[in-house]
């Protein structure tokens, strides 16, 4: 009985990995390159200290002249109508940076697309319009931030792929090369799992640092997955199987149990939402509103003064 059994299980995962294999083949994967981005991002910034196809050595490459590089393309094509809302962001990525001993200032850009947001090598977080405008107050968008820079502050973008070239011999590389290795390295099933855990847990950490609602986390990832619901035409076994992040559903029902912990630790601590702040573009710390700090979120809300 427990052969035949081990017996149907490999016969099923196998069905279940050529079917992979074979949609993989007919409909390729995303490519492990950022060069379509610096494509996108238009030609390269006129400056004579510019090495992006310049050979170095690996050793000599740092996350700091990587990150130059990719905000300098990004800066190159900043739309002046986002101005606002770029000053807004990046004045939020200081404070939930203000730890960092990372030896670059972090940057966020604003890019096009579904709701996403991703982190680059060098201190660039990019934040899809899209997203800005699912999100309901500052608290849900410092955890998003917080997110992506918790995958820069862990080397997930960068520490790792150096190991990686250094293991395989590479003595030298460009910097768009190695860029492009960043990319595909943080693509990888196993290595995305363990990041997005990892990334997870320091945003949730962030909020309770700097006094943001511990709710917003899974407040956001109950907007995505709202979103993806709404937009998602057909399931997609295959996309669930091999998924490299883990469930939304768990993600969103592990924080807010990890929330609700905080709260009934913490009953007569405040929590700031900032639906005002991020209307208005102005963040806490610049424009804090009294009745914007919560006692309680997902129970007896109780303003300051009530």
């Amino acid at each position: 009985m427990l052969k035949r059994l081990l017996l149907s299980v490999i016969l099923g995962s196998s069905i279940l990995v050529s079917l992979f294999l074979f949609r993989e083949r007919i409909q390729p994967p995303m490519h492990g390159t950022l060069a379509p981005l610096f494509q996108q991002l238009g030609k390269p910034v006129k400056s004579a200290d510019r090495a992006l196809s310049q050979l170095l050595p690996v050793s000599e490459i740092d996350e700091k002249m990587l990150g130059e590089e990719i905000k300098a393309r990004f800066a190159a094509k900043i739309d002046p109508s986002d101005i606002p809302t770029l000053n807004y962001l990046n004045d939020l990525i200081q404070t939930l940076t203000e730890e960092s001993r990372k030896p670059f200032t972090y940057t966020v850009f604003l890019d096009h697309g579904a709701p996403n947001a991703y982190a680059l090598p060098g201190g660039v977080i990019c934040i899809t319009h899209s997203l800005f405008y699912l999100l309901d107050n500052e608290a849900e968008l410092a955890a998003i931030l917080a997110h992506e820079v918790g995958h820069i502050e862990r080397g997930h973008l960068f520490d790792h792929v150096r190991e990686q070239l250094l293991a395989r011999k590479i003595s030298q590389i460009s910097i768009l090369a190695y860029a492009s290795e960043v990319f595909h390295a943080v693509t990888r099933h196993s290595f995305c799992k363990t990041c997005e855990d990892e990334a997870d847990d320091y945003a949730f950490r962030k909020l309770l640092s700097t006094q943001y609602d511990p709710f917003a986390l899974s407040d956001a990832f109950s907007k995505l997955l709202a979103y993806n619901f709404n937009h998602q035409r057909q399931p997609d076994l295959l996309k669930d199987f091999f998924s490299t992040h883990p469930y939304t559903e768990l993600r969103i029902e592990n924080y807010r149990t990890k929330a609700l912990q905080w709260q009934a630790n913490h009953p007569k601590e405040f929590a700031y939402r900032g639906k005002k702040n991020l209307v208005l573009r102005k963040t806490r710390s610049n424009v804090p509103f009294e009745d914007e700090y919560l006692k309680q979120h997902h129970g007896i809300k109780g303003h300051i003064g009530s």
